[in-house]
């Protein structure tokens, strides 16, 4: 099914509104004209109604889809729709390079005040999430910037806050070599003429 905008139904709810345009602007076409999305939807709505949340904000509605998604096996449309949805990856507004593609990836939003031994889940969260959105550069084949924003207050709260500037510089880089090793590995998997430019925003 073809979404049109201008009819009143299914999509006279701005819940559903939102939800099935939040989907059809990070997923393929396949997905966003999909009966099922509607439906889910819907689901969703009935369950902030049922819950008395009606006022709920967008980025809350965007994590119930994301859920819903995942229920219906569809995991990779739900990490996209967290990802990008919630604003978490966003094309660059204002960083001027010579690079065709530039995109920001704020880290604030997958930093907890964890202690070390769970550094680890950061870091795998840190590479499930710039595989995923890889697809972006596929256009310029590979041509563009990867900007982290927020790398030094990760690190810091990764390393607890009191570790010197030193250590969290380090853990800093870290972050930023371990994004340009997956953006290079990824480059090999989709046959990119080059890596996106990792930068550290915070700089």
């Amino acid at each position: 099914m073809i979404l049109d905008p201008t009819r009143t139904s299914p999509l006279d709810s701005a819940v559903i509104s939102h939800i099935v345009s939040g989907i059809a602007d990070v997923c393929d076409a396949t997905m966003a004209d999909s009966s099922d999305v509607v439906e889910l939807a819907r689901a969703v709505e009935h369950f902030v109604k049922e819950g008395d949340r009606a006022a709920t904000d967008s980025d809350h509605l965007t994590v119930l889809a994301s859920k819903a998604l995942t229920s219906i096996g569809n995991v990779c449309a739900a990490r996209r729709l967290i990802l990008f949805g919630t604003g978490m990856v966003r094309p660059s507004e204002w960083i001027i390079t010579g690079f065709e593609t530039a995109w920001v990836l704020d880290l604030k939003h997958i930093t907890v005040r964890i202690d070390s031994s769970l550094e680890l889940v950061f870091f795998t969260n840190l590479d499930t999430i710039v595989e995923s959105i890889a697809d972006i550069w596929d256009d310029s084949e590979g041509r563009g910037v990867l900007g982290l924003r927020h790398v030094c207050a990760a690190a810091s709260s990764l390393l607890g806050s009191g570790e010197d500037k030193k250590k969290v510089a380090g853990l800093a880089a870290e972050i930023k070599a371990l994004c340009s090793s997956r953006l290079e590995q990824v480059r090999e998997v989709r046959g990119w003429k080059s890596a996106p430019v990792v930068m550290n925003l915070d700089m």
